[in-house]
């Protein structure tokens, strides 16, 4: 059996940052400075999820954050989408620092300049695909009539047409998929954020979804 080098440090496992698509903008759309969060699970029990993580996104990347099981991955999205604070570090988007946002500026961010797709869809069962995908104008004020128009035209162009009417528990892993695309597209976003968005779906829907 192999010894273990006398001094060395295990590092942990940090997400890693890989731009699929070259940049084609200077502009800085999201910039993260060494992030660290961790959770108390007890007194003597804490998790260290996110340690010293930094990357910069720009405008017109298609970037993946990727490493193994456990490392943080789902939590620095997380942290990016403003649904989880940090305990150190700095998160910008567009050169705002979301720890300075108040709850009302935050809410506002989430709605109106980001588009989530959740590895569990996370559609509402008693809606119909076209409510789902209209719900986020309909709680911003937009005109019912107007927000459903814009849903359906989303569905029509993600191949769901004939589905409008139908609730999540009638469609395939593959369509609730491109119902939770449509929703997160429905509000015109500047960014889009993707939490294993193929996790739940065989190879050749997870392709098709990817090429959306």
């Amino acid at each position: 059996m192999a010894k273990k080098g006398k001094g060395r440090k295990e590092e942990p496992a940090i997400p890693k940052v890989k731009h699929y698509k070259p940049r084609g903008s200077k502009t800085k759309v999201i910039e993260a400075v060494k992030l660290y969060r961790e959770f108390e699970l007890s007194k003597n029990n804490v998790i260290k999820v996110v340690q010293g993580v930094s990357f910069d996104i720009y405008s017109g990347e298609f970037v993946m954050l990727h490493g193994p099981s456990g490392c943080g991955k789902s939590t620095v999205l997380n942290i990016i989408c403003g649904l989880e604070t940090i305990d150190k570090g700095k998160m910008k988007i567009r050169g705002k620092e979301l720890a300075k946002l108040n709850p009302d500026q935050m809410a506002e961010f989430r709605r109106t300049k980001i588009g989530i797709v959740f590895q569990s869809f996370n559609l509402l069962k008693s809606l119909t695909n076209q409510e789902n995908v209209a719900l986020p104008l309909i709680a911003d004020g937009e005109p019912r009539a107007k927000a459903m128009k814009r849903g359906a035209n989303l569905l029509h162009m993600l191949g769901l047409g004939k589905h409008l009417g139908k609730v999540p528990t009638e469609l395939s892993g593959g369509q609730q998929q491109r119902t939770a695309i449509a929703r997160a597209l429905i509000m015109n976003p500047r960014i889009i954020f993707a939490d294993e968005p193929t996790g739940n779906l065989d190879s050749k829907t997870g392709e098709e979804i990817l090429s959306i």
